[in-house]
């Protein structure tokens, strides 16, 4: 049912009210159904009263009642997670991703290329992967190389934890030859503390959702005091958004407009 709702709604002619002011980049949404679904999901009970008492002349009615039903739903109460969900996100962020079809589209973004390959299978304290980030026609070179540990945080919680490596250089293209991951262990890990990914499930969609909690995140890249992280995992994609901030609370590093849109290309064996 949620899927059939997402699939009749267009955002073609939709206007946000000024008074909304998380929801004033609904008018630059596409009809995809995993941007309409992402803000959908973050509305409140209130929000969705606001949209409605400010759109409603606006919009025609087949149009906005998907919408309000989308949002009502997704933002609901996280849905319980055990083992198994583990698993199904663990197979989720396996894989090789590209931001190249959103980088042709919109020239304020990189094609970047995002790769986790999945280590230490045998470990019993839950899903290690090995993250390379790099820009597509620099693929030797790079820019972010780090290790997510997935595991159960509480009854409706999965944490991302993420890793800074010790020497990292040594391991750039892994994704393509793992043999140069038989050097690394957990002792070659530095914890980023409070730079973990807090994520829930979500809706009937089945996918999950999550952020840095608050300012815990530090960082002192380009000015910046803190950093905050907010991921959405599909079966098909990765969209995320990293930010800096200064102590003022201003933005001094990350994309702008919207997080990038990563498309799975191929899916890592697990």
């Amino acid at each position: 049912m949620c899927r059939d709702a997402i699939n009749r709604v267009s955002t073609q002619n939709l206007f946000c009210s000024p008074h909304v002011s998380r929801l004033t980049k609904l008018s630059s949404l596409t009809t995809h159904n995993s941007q309409l679904t992402i803000f959908a999901s973050r509305l409140t009970s209130h929000e969705i009263s606001q949209f409605t008492a400010h759109n409603s002349h606006r919009l025609k009615f087949n149009l906005l009642l998907p919408i309000l039903f989308i949002a009502q739903v997704l933002s609901s109460q996280s849905l319980p997670v055990k083992s198994k969900d583990l698993k199904t996100l663990y197979g989720y962020m396996a894989g090789e991703f590209s931001s190249g079809a959103q980088a042709t589209a919109d020239s304020a973004f990189f094609h970047v290329m995002l790769r986790m390959v999945p280590i230490w299978k045998k470990s019993k304290d839950g899903y290690w992967l090995y993250v390379e980030q790099s820009i597509a026609n620099a693929q030797d070179k790079p820019y972010r190389q780090r290790v997510y540990h997935l595991s159960l945080e509480d009854d409706t919680t999965i944490v991302s934890q993420v890793y800074e490596i010790k020497n990292p250089l040594q391991y750039t293209g892994a994704w393509k030859d793992q043999t140069k991951l038989e050097g690394l262990s957990k002792d070659s890990l530095i914890n980023r503390q409070g730079c973990g990914i807090y994520l829930h499930k979500q809706g009937c969609l089945s996918f999950f959702e999550g952020s840095t909690k608050d300012q815990q995140c530090l960082s002192a890249m380009r000015g910046a005091a803190y950093a905050t992280s907010e991921v959405t995992i599909f079966p098909d994609k990765v969209l995320s958004w990293d930010r800096g901030w200064d102590a003022k609370g201003v933005q001094v590093w990350g994309a702008v407009k919207s997080g990038y849109v990563f498309v799975k290309t191929e899916t890592y064996k697990l």
